[in-house]
């Protein structure tokens, strides 16, 4: 098993003030789910990458989307974007 590293030293999210009372909720396991994606969507790749910045883009949900439905959308979003930069 190849041990592999990630660091994200400062992850910026905006919400909307509409969602401003779940945003403790959204962020509680973010990271973890961020994580997760990252290390799926870079499976076999090897070598080490600095990425100075990368956007997501905006993200649309519905009035009724739930904190973990939003955790996978944003921590897929954020994994794809890594991998952009592996490939």
């Amino acid at each position: 098993m190849t041990k592999r590293r990630v660091h994200i030293e400062n992850l910026k999210i905006r919400i909307p003030g509409s969602a401003a009372g779940q945003a403790r909720n959204i962020a509680g396991g973010l990271g973890r789910e961020i994580l997760r994606e990252i290390a799926e969507s870079t499976a076999g790749k090897t070598g080490a990458k600095s990425i100075g910045e990368l956007s997501a883009g905006k993200i649309r949900v519905s009035g009724g989307a739930d904190v973990p439905g939003l955790q996978g959308e944003i921590a897929r979003r954020v994994a794809a974007e890594v991998k952009k930069r592996f490939e």
